[in-house]
């Protein structure tokens, strides 16, 4: 095997991450340019009005989402406040007609104005937010969030919904699921707060028994009344709730949408996984734009017991990077790419013939050459939020390999592929000064943002020959290098084509 240099350079560094180098296996690795609290008086519970909804895009269909997670698709005809009849044609071409129950149905998506206007009382979708949750720098399951406006005993108001996911760590820490849910007024004061927690059991002999949780309750007369309920042992408490307490979900809206300034506020916030009160310091910490790009966003702390969260938000409600629990934080994509996630952990392990390679957190897959082609899958370091290597693709027989870059602070919302090709070239040009373009950029067919190009050069005095493909992404830039020895190029070119046919978006 061919071995070079990391091409980490000044250039494309910021100081702190200059001293990072290392050795790699026949592949250029690219530099990147690297990605207090004040008191404030308590919560007086003055929180914003209810703001303008955001309407979901136009789909073909409408879709009725049941409240055991099973999704219906079709047209609705008919709907009341007391059920909602859906018309669905088959692939054969038949019709037929499934009548929900309101109480059954967690959230109707409507495809056409029509079916907007035909609603009565049903929850509106204001907000949906997909993420990926990471954790020492894998990707270790989904996360799901929700806003609904509804109408609560004629009064409006709103349900939040987080789903997450955790995927399986090995036989002794099988997958687990929780969901929040929680009905507010529209202060986001609760009406309902509701959790549930479910874990697979261990695949070893001895380990954990598969086994489910589940909380909920309501809140009468300032007093949350709520049961609980595991392995059939059911149990009831309640909790006094002093003014202007929220559950988790709805402090954290209130927050958001509160005029922003920086001061954290003193908290009384009703945590039904608990079943108690706990006290909580949250708030903003900079309000303020960072011209030199060191914060991504707002930066908001959440402050429990010794435990600090720190994440980002933009001028509006999105996160653009939440940390919810130590060690956990939460990326956004699309829907899409915390499904591929999903479903690669779902197989993983299951069929070892499958060639794809799956890279929600980047938005795109590939699939091998070949047999003797291996992926190895590389993880960062918990703090690193800058760019990094996904993992890398290689052939030994070929001397060649694949190395997969994210870059997530190098995109902007106007690609100029120019600038990016020289941005290319420079880092490059660290560690192999004779580099050059021995084949002209040149776009992709079928990909969006996304163009191949040919380099050749030398490191410890062999001449490789790279071809590098880049694709700018909603989230990021996703670099991947192919590299081989230039005189048997003509040997490893085939598996290069097949593999840059390859590439897909997800």
């Amino acid at each position: 095997m061919l071995a070079y240099r990391s091409l980490a350079s000044a250039a494309c560094h910021r100081a702190h991450d200059r001293a990072r180098r290392g050795l790699i296996a026949a592949a250029f690795l690219l530099g990147a340019l690297a990605w207090g609290s004040v008191p404030a008086r308590a919560d007086d519970d003055e929180g914003p009005p209810e703001p303008p909804p955001v309407e979901a895009p136009a789909n073909v269909e409408d879709v009725i989402v049941h409240v055991n997670g099973s999704v219906w698709s079709g047209r609705i005809l008919q709907e009341s406040s007391e059920e909602v009849v859906l018309e669905r044609v088959s692939k054969s071409g038949g019709v037929g007609r499934i009548t929900f129950s309101r109480d059954d149905i967690r959230v109707i998506r409507r495809g056409s104005p029509q079916t907007e206007a035909a609603a009565e009382g049903g929850p509106r979708l204001v907000r949906e937010e997909w993420f990926l949750l990471r954790s020492a720098g894998r990707i270790v399951g989904p996360r799901h969030l929700e806003l609904l406006a509804l109408r609560l005993r004629g009064e409006p108001g709103f349900r939040i919904e987080e789903a997450l996911e955790y995927f399986a760590q090995g036989p002794q820490l099988p997958a687990t699921r929780t969901q929040r849910t929680e009905e507010v007024d529209q202060r986001f004061l609760p009406r309902l707060l509701a959790y549930r927690e479910e874990g697979d059991a261990s695949r070893e002999r001895g380990g954990r028994e598969r086994y489910a949780r589940s909380v909920a309750g309501r809140v009468r007369d300032g007093t949350w009344i709520g049961a609980s309920s595991r392995g059939g042992e059911n149990t009831r408490c309640e909790v006094v709730l002093p003014p202007g307490a929220r559950g988790p979900l709805g402090t954290r809206e209130h927050l958001l949408r509160m005029p922003r300034r920086v001061g954290l506020l003193d908290l009384r916030v009703l945590d039904p996984e608990r079943e108690e009160l706990v006290t909580v310091r949250a708030g903003f910490t900079s309000v303020t734009e960072d011209p030199a790009g060191r914060r991504p966003g707002h930066e908001f702390h959440w402050e429990q017991g010794s435990t600090r969260l720190i994440s980002y938000f933009d001028r509006a409600q999105h996160a653009v990077l939440e940390r919810i629990a130590e060690g956990i934080e939460a990326l956004p994509v699309s829907r899409e790419q915390a499904e591929a996630a999903s479903e690669q952990a779902a197989r993983a392990g299951a069929d070892p013939d499958v060639r794809d390679v799956r890279l929600p957190e980047a938005g795109i897959e590939f699939t091998a050459p070949g047999p003797l082609w291996t992926w190895t899958e590389q993880s960062g370091s918990p703090g690193n939020t800058g760019w990094r290597v996904l993992g890398r693709l290689a052939n030994p027989v070929l001397v060649t390999d694949v190395r997969v870059e994210w870059h997530p602070e190098e995109t902007t919302s106007e690609v100029d592929p120019q600038a990016v090709e020289a941005w290319l070239l420079r880092c490059l040009r660290a560690v192999s000064p004779d580099i050059a373009v021995h084949q002209p950029r040149r776009e992709l067919t079928g990909l969006e943002l996304a163009w191949q190009i040919g380099l050749e050069g030398t490191l410890r005095d062999e001449r490789v020959r790279t071809v590098a493909v880049v694709v700018d992404r909603p989230g990021g830039r996703v670099v991947l290098l192919l590299a081989g020895p230039a005189g048997a190029w003509e040997q490893v070119q085939p598996a290069v084509a097949q593999f840059v046919r390859s590439i897909r978006l997800l």
